[in-house]
């Protein structure tokens, strides 16, 4: 075949060699705003939400558990076959978002939930994948995609440990599943039936019997996120605290595209974006920064300051961590 007709048909004999787009990993514990911050965010033309958490996914073969049980990883269990089985992944995922089918799902959800968009920049797309169960996996993420950048989101111990028992309330009420807090110090909840409670899981660690495995849980996870994230180069993490999500998103946003280095050509659809404000997704009706005070009770509010006096050190270093890092507003 001619030169010529290669280039009137556009036929060549290699595709061209454009790079895998870095993923962008949003973590953060359960009820922490990491699905608020996530439909927020991909409602920019670049940012495209991944599934809803790819939990099954990651522990199919990502090779991270993030489901019944959700394991601590690092960048020495970082292996080349998980890699390239969540590049896969991701990029049939940005194939199949393109076809008629994907922008029909979109225009529901958009309709129904007002939250996320129908068309995107296709060429110049960002994969999001949000998922609470990766936040004891920051660096083996961050170590499967190098070029990624990983977004922290924190909220307060009072906000987290009520929403956190209303939610683990209802799913006891409603699918009889506990929530077990493993020994290992990195090791996120197992949460599985109260059917597959085996005789080794001792009683005072499991909820819903227990409070004040939360507020642990707490202090563990974001304890261990604050210093993870820390080992990841500065300009490939960005912290953020719940509350100055919820009163300045606007503010809070803008930084948030500034540091993802967006396309300058959007900037029109961001203003839209930070004039609009989006509903608190996943939670209760009421003031999110305050109703604390009322979902508690007296005595689990004392469990609570119990557990942070009883790990003083470890909570002065996640709030200390938090003031320093987070984005300024």
């Amino acid at each position: 075949m001619t030169p010529t007709i290669r280039r009137i048909f556009n036929i060549v004999s290699e595709t061209p060699a454009n790079p895998f787009p870095a993923p962008v990993f949003m973590v953060g514990l359960m009820r922490s705003g990491t699905t608020f911050l996530v439909d927020k965010m991909t409602q920019h033309p670049q940012l495209l939400k991944l599934g809803v958490e790819l939990n099954d996914v990651w522990s199919a073969i990502g090779g991270a558990d993030c489901l019944e049980t959700c394991s601590y990883k690092t960048e020495a269990d970082a292996t080349f076959e998980a890699a390239n089985n969540m590049a896969n992944y991701i990029g049939h995922f940005i194939n199949d978002s393109k076809s008629v089918k994907r922008h029909l799902m979109r225009w529901r959800h958009l309709s129904k939930k007002g939250s996320g968009r129908i068309f995107y920049d296709w060429e110049n797309i960002i994969p999001v994948n949000k998922s609470p169960h990766l936040t004891n996996k920051i660096r083996y993420v961050h170590a499967l995609f190098p070029s990624s950048k990983v977004l922290l989101i924190v909220r307060s111990i009072q906000g987290h440990c009520s929403s956190q028992k209303v939610f683990f309330d209802r799913e006891y009420q409603e699918l009889t599943k506990i929530n077990y807090l493993p020994s290992n110090d990195y090791a996120c909840w197992t949460r599985i039936p109260e059917k597959q409670v085996t005789a080794n899981m001792e009683k005072d660690r499991i909820y819903p019997n227990n409070f004040s495995l939360i507020p642990q849980m707490w202090i563990r996870l974001n304890a261990l996120a604050l210093r993870d994230i820390q080992k990841l180069p500065p300009k490939q993490f960005a912290v953020v605290a719940y509350e100055d999500l919820v009163q300045h998103q606007a503010i809070v946003l803008t930084k948030l595209f500034d540091f993802l280095q967006l396309d300058p050509k959007h900037q029109a659809a961001e203003r839209k974006m930070l004039h609009t404000e989006l509903n608190i997704i996943n939670s209760n009706k009421g003031n999110p920064l305050d109703k604390w005070k009322k979902q508690l009770t007296g005595e689990e509010i004392q469990n609570m300051e119990q557990c942070i006096s009883q790990n003083q050190t470890e909570y002065n270093f996640i709030m200390e961590t938090l003031n320093s890092m987070k984005i300024k507003v």
